[in-house]
């Protein structure tokens, strides 16, 4: 929920509900996986280890839920 300026525009944010946060949650998880970030974790090893480990551990966890 935003607050409305006195000029009927939005103003600042006041209140998100669960899924507005689930929502933007995901669009920032998207950028882990775009062409961008693969470029990123070339051009930054250090990038590169912790998206690998970041990997295993999301493929151990998910994984073991079958």
């Amino acid at each position: 929920m935003y607050e409305q300026n006195r000029d009927g525009t939005r103003g600042k944010l006041v209140e998100e509900d669960s899924h507005a946060r689930m929502l933007n949650r995901l669009r920032d998880d998207s950028e882990l996986f775009g062409i961008e970030a693969y470029h990123a974790r070339r051009k930054y090893p250090a990038l590169k280890t912790a998206y690998d480990q970041y990997r295993t551990i999301w493929q151990l966890t998910m994984g073991n839920e079958e």
